[in-house]
């Protein structure tokens, strides 16, 4: 329940790169429950689930893979660590690495290894990022707050009785990665805060305290089946629906509007050849701007501001160039935007200017409108395309 309604398990699932973090996620979830079937009941047929799984985990996302593979260790060290133990992880590595051959060989042989070097290093591992955990400064964090209290009161219980697995689980996956660590920590923060929810009901109903432990007895039914219990129950159960309704609408802001989809085909239609685009839609953090995300996969054209896939190029450069895309987003003349492109060495073919609600007001949307005024009488942009929501200027020169 705590996992499937928070929005920190759906969020990045359902944007556009989530096409491939679900399918991560979902073999992820099958692998490592099969790995606790295979250490409890060492038979073939887990054995090749979980090889099944395991491969559909490295084949759909490598940052599921290494979680895979990090979740799999654990539960061999905490759970198999024995001769038979040893012989099924070793066969379920063989079997997967063979399975998923096809893939990382071509990608090897290709690329090397420089790919997933490059990505490694688009995390900020500093102490102030890993910090920013314990910081409430927006409105999920302090909607999270009656999850994260149940996992505190889990995290008690799970120590109390030496269950150190989900523990030692959540707290490698987030600080050995960092970037996206933090979503596979809540599989492990979910399960901490079911059993803390079992035993905050557990003290209101005033039962024996050693019902609380994070293996659940036989008398665990009769606990649900008080009415008070049932009443804080359904409370619990409504406040998590209404928090993921709330995200719910956040995901239907971060989407294409029927302006957005327009202007794209017209791009589409109109634009022939690879071409270089700027795009100045006011939203500093890209990789959650769905004009910049889907501008380039349904256009077919290039577009020089979209940050999506560039974690496996830059390196250490990433966080520089982010810098430099969230300067773009802030120009409010033409003169900007050409500073900024022979400063950054970007030659680009069109400039597109999205127009804000009038009712928006903050700095980002002044800049916008006053950056389609200044463009729209450059002598060297053309108009190409207008509608209300939006403007397409190409380079004449």
């Amino acid at each position: 329940l705590v996992f499937a309604l928070s929005p920190r398990s759906f969020l990045w699932q359902v944007m556009g790169g989530g096409i491939t973090r679900s399918f991560g996620a979902f073999f992820l979830l099958l692998f490592l429950y099969k790995a606790m079937q295979l250490f409890k009941n060492k038979n073939t047929k887990e054995l090749i689930l979980m090889i099944l799984f395991g491969a559909g985990a490295v084949l759909s996302h490598p940052q599921t893979a290494f979680h895979a593979v990090l979740g799999g260790t654990l539960i061999f060290i905490f759970y198999g660590f024995s001769k038979r133990g040893f012989v099924s992880a070793f066969f379920c590595s063989l079997g997967a690495a063979l399975v998923t051959a096809p893939w990382w060989f071509t990608v090897l042989t290709r690329y090397g290894l420089q790919p997933f070097i490059s990505a490694g290093q688009t995390s900020q591992r500093t102490l102030e990022s890993y910090l920013g955990i314990l910081k409430f400064d927006g409105l999920g964090d302090y909607l999270f707050f009656p999850t994260l209290l149940f996992a505190l009161i889990g995290f008690w219980a799970a120590f109390k009785h030496g269950e150190f697995f989900l523990i030692t689980w959540a707290m490698l996956a987030y600080l050995i990665d960092h970037r996206g660590g933090a979503g596979i920590a809540f599989l492990a923060l979910s399960m901490l805060a079911g059993l803390g929810m079992h035993k905050f009901l557990t003290w209101i109903n005033r039962a024996d305290s050693e019902q609380a432990c994070p293996e659940f007895d036989r008398r665990v039914d009769a606990v649900f089946m008080k009415p008070k219990i049932q009443i804080l129950l359904f409370g619990l159960i409504f406040y998590f629906v209404l928090v993921a309704s709330i995200f719910d609408f956040q995901l239907i802001n971060t989407s294409l509007k029927a302006d957005d989809l327009e202007m794209i085909d017209w791009v589409k239609s109109n634009v022939g050849g690879k071409k270089t685009f700027l795009l100045s839609t006011g939203h500093e953090f890209s990789m959650s701007d769905p004009l910049q995300e889907w501008f380039p996969a349904l256009t077919n054209q290039y577009s020089a501001t979209t940050m999506q896939g560039l974690e496996w190029t830059l390196g250490a450069g990433f966080f520089l160039w982010y810098d430099q895309l969230i300067a773009f987003q802030h120009c409010a003349d033409v003169n900007c935007v050409c500073e900024w492109s022979t400063g950054n060495g970007v030659d680009y073919d069109y400039l597109i200017v999205t127009i804000p609600p009038g009712s928006d007001e903050n700095e980002l949307a002044t800049s916008l409108r006053s950056l389609a005024v200044s463009t729209s009488s450059s002598v060297i942009h053309l108009l190409v395309y207008e509608s209300e929501s939006s403007l397409v200027f190409k380079l004449t020169k």
